[in-house]
């Protein structure tokens, strides 16, 4: 009888050490679907990291700039899978074809960022900036996101992510095809 007991006991600390643990990923906070984030829309909870890398993503939407955060996760996924056409995609109507559009990040590198906030462009994110031309018109979209560049665990040991402290810019617009970006400003250049 104390046999069956003792492996009663086992069986419910390790259904408690499991259902634990799906439920503290089940608490764990996730990005919200991109295609699903329009207008004005809340920025990522605090720990909570978007990631593109050569074969997958957490976007739901990459060539397919069906919202705001799709056009700037399919500009980051031009540099990170290099394949040209997503930066066609990402700058839509204001594409150009110049050489400084296609730039890769390097080889075993990955991208993770966040969102930080989203606001309407007004008066005064339309006023120009030493030796750098905005494209901006008010009412546009503006996303800061904290784009971090990372590198696995089997190229460095440990694994590590750069830590910027500032966040880039994006603006994006809506036009006849989908959302476009039409703009990036990255405060240290």
């Amino acid at each position: 009888m104390n046999q069956v007991f003792l492996w009663i006991g086992r069986l419910l600390v390790v259904s408690v050490l499991w259902t634990g643990n799906v439920a503290a990923d089940a608490l764990t906070p996730k990005p919200a679907p991109s295609r699903q984030l329009s207008g004005i829309f809340a920025p990522d909870p605090e720990g909570v990291w978007r990631t593109i890398t050569r074969t997958d993503s957490t976007s739901d939407c990459i060539g397919d700039p069906v919202a705001p955060l799709c056009a700037v996760e399919t500009h980051l996924a031009c540099y990170q899978r290099r394949v040209r056409d997503y930066c066609r995609i990402a700058f839509g109507p204001t594409y150009d074809d110049s050489p400084d559009y296609y730039v890769e990040d390097p080889p075993y590198s990955y991208t993770s960022y966040r969102v930080i906030k989203t606001w309407l462009a007004g008066p005064e994110d339309l006023k120009p900036r030493p030796r750098i031309g905005l494209s901006r018109k008010q009412g546009d979209l503006m996303i800061d996101l904290i784009i971090r560049a990372c590198w696995p665990k089997d190229i460095f040991d440990p694994a590590f992510c750069s830590t910027p402290d500032v966040p880039t810019t994006y603006t994006v617009r809506r036009f006849e095809s989908g959302w476009a970006v039409v703009d990036i400003y990255v405060p240290w250049h």
